[in-house]
């Protein structure tokens, strides 16, 4: 006899922003609309769009019988370029609240992912979600789940309250030009090396008119206030992908830190002076 196979519904609800849109506040069974979340966080500054999915699998038995069924509801925040988290904290309990105050459909696990902007991978989901919640499951680099019965002794009965904060929890790292800046920023995190701290920076070169940025790049280490590391990348013709990496080593873990970037003059590039706050230097 074949086995049964899983079936999996997926319904996507990402924000309608051409025209006038009437968007409703409140779900089926209370709580907020999943509509009104996403447009909210769009309109909230520091995101570039948002989508709110949810996942039914159904596992029917033997026969047909002994069928059932599990409801997962994912929210989805895609951080504006050169923007990051001014608090990881702030943002994953908000965005876990804001998942579980959705009252469309009541899920049996949520989970937020959160992608682009910079530092992402920096944000330590697995101890950051373990000393909040003391639940759920390992998190990858930007992404978190509960099971909703930790969700509910968190939170509160489903759907939960809205949460009072709702304005930006995201800053802008990059100023806002018309005219293009030399790099774009891949990564920037703080980790260890040989028991010291250390801040990496990815960069990319930029492309105006197919002709790439190739200046100096000069990337400086202020922790706390003080100068600590500087590193200098001179353009490398031999690399197509124009990627630029900096290793910027400290003496000690600073409460504080930014990389401030700085590049040669070149026509057709905003090479103004730009300074990348580095999410959790202090750990």
């Amino acid at each position: 006899m074949r086995a049964p196979r899983a079936l999996v519904v997926v319904v996507a609800v990402a924000a309608l922003l051409t025209g006038c849109v009437s968007v409703p506040s409140s779900g089926v069974h209370g709580g907020q609309s999943a509509q009104r979340v996403v447009l909210d966080l769009e309109l909230s500054g520091g995101i570039s769009d948002a989508t709110y999915t949810t996942t039914v699998t159904a596992q029917p038995g033997e026969g047909g019988l002994g069928a059932g069924a599990s409801v997962h509801g994912e929210l989805t925040v895609n951080i504006t370029e050169y923007a990051g988290l001014t608090d990881a904290k702030a943002a994953v309990d908000r965005l876990l609240r804001t998942v579980w105050s959705i009252g469309d459909q009541k899920p049996d696990t949520i989970g937020i992912t959160i992608v682009g902007g910079v530092a992402q991978n920096d944000l330590q989901w697995y101890a950051l979600v373990r000393k909040l919640y003391d639940s759920g499951t390992a998190p990858t680099a930007g992404r978190v789940t509960l099971a909703a019965k930790d969700a509910a002794r968190l939170f509160g009965t489903w759907p939960g309250t809205k949460p009072k904060d709702q304005g930006r929890f995201t800053t802008a790292t990059m100023p806002t030009s018309p005219t293009p800046s030399p790099v774009g920023v891949d990564g920037l995190r703080a980790s260890t090396y040989n028991g010291q701290p250390n801040f990496e920076v990815s960069l990319h070169r930029a492309v105006l008119d197919d002709a790439s940025y190739t200046g100096t790049i000069t990337a400086v280490l202020i922790a706390d206030g003080e100068v600590v590391a500087t590193r200098d990348a001179d353009f490398d013709a031999s690399r197509p992908d124009n990627r630029v990496f900096f290793s910027l080593l400290a003496t000690a873990v600073p409460k504080s830190a930014t990389v401030r970037l700085s590049f040669t003059p070149q026509d057709g590039f905003d090479t103004a002076t730009v300074e990348l706050p580095v999410p959790h230097a202090a750990k």
